[in-house]
């Protein structure tokens, strides 16, 4: 007797993607749910595919049913202290996948036009700043630079009302001018991403410090070779690791760099030590990050070469 195949969430899931692009609402509906029940393993595919159930219902005309959907997806991370949705952009763009990435934006658009036509008794102020702020996201990854920056401002501007509290409103900005000033940065507008950041970097709480200001501040600096206030800033972001568990990919984006660049300044104890952690944390780092590994002098390369029985 043969071996009985028995689907995965995986199946329903690409049957669902399926017919949600034939316009087969109902039976993407069906197939996004069974992928549910059937438990993803990740909160990046968990918030994707409701997702999909809210412009499935939105497609239907079931506009609430299709927010409550948008909401599950919006469901805070405890660990990271940020919304999935965040992480299933930071996932999408890591793995490449720009087709996943580009049927995303277009239901960031789809969900904008759908929240306008509601008041305050069923879309709260954050879940709109959230939408904007991601499409300003979405944007920035494809270069879209005014538009990016359209959807920041408007993120921004949200901040002024009375509805957030003080705490809650300088968590939002912290992140939101971090955010933009990657936007500048990009784009070589440096003046106005270090003002974006450093205004990011005098938000940020002491008893509850969050990395990414101080690593995006670190890029800047580097980029203008002001080696002593990029390292220090990405010392700053190391020590924020207590507080606020990194992304992998950020942790060895750190250690990397700061070995980098006190590899530059000639410390090479502390390049290597450096070095030893990120090693230690993803063993393919320094072919992760192949172009900065390969701006190190070739004589410091052969010493690392040697610590870490590696080629670099």
């Amino acid at each position: 007797m043969g071996k009985t195949y028995k689907p995965t969430w995986k199946t329903f899931f690409e049957l669902g993607k399926e017919d949600f692009y034939r316009s087969n609402y109902n039976c993407s509906i069906s197939y996004f749910n069974l992928a549910l029940i059937n438990n993803p393993r990740s909160r990046h595919i968990y918030c994707l595919i409701y997702i999909y159930l809210a412009a499935s219902n939105y497609y239907l005309g079931f506009h609430m049913p299709s927010i409550n959907y948008f909401r599950n997806g919006l469901i805070r991370d405890d660990i990271f202290k940020r919304l999935p949705l965040w992480l299933l952009i930071d996932y999408l763009y890591e793995k490449e996948d720009i087709k996943q990435l580009k049927n995303l934006n277009n239901l960031l658009k789809l969900f904008i036009k759908l929240f306008a036509k509601y008041d305050q008794k069923y879309i709260s102020l954050e879940e709109v700043l959230n939408i904007y702020w991601m499409q300003a996201t979405m944007y920035r990854f494809y270069n879209q630079t005014r538009w990016s920056l359209e959807y920041y401002s408007k993120a921004i501007s949200i901040l002024n009302n009375d509805y957030f509290e003080k705490k809650q409103k300088n968590a939002f900005l912290m992140s939101l001018l971090a955010s933009r000033a990657s936007t500048y940065r990009n784009n070589g507008r440096y003046v106005e991403a270090i003002n974006d950041i450093n205004n990011s970097i005098l938000l940020v709480e002491r008893k509850f410090q969050w990395y990414f200001p101080y690593l995006n501040a670190a890029v800047i600096y580097k980029k203008l070779g002001i080696y002593n206030i990029s390292i220090s800033m990405l010392s700053k972001a190391i020590d924020s690791f207590h507080y606020i568990i990194p992304l992998d990919r950020h942790y060895v984006f750190a250690y990397i760099n700061r070995g980098f660049l006190r590899s530059k300044i000639g410390n090479i104890e502390d390049a290597i030590n450096d070095f030893e952690l990120a090693f230690f944390k993803n063993k393919n780092c320094f072919k992760d990050f192949r172009k900065t590994i390969d701006k190190i002098p070739e004589e410091i390369k052969n010493i690392f070469s040697i610590h870490f029985d590696i080629k670099i």
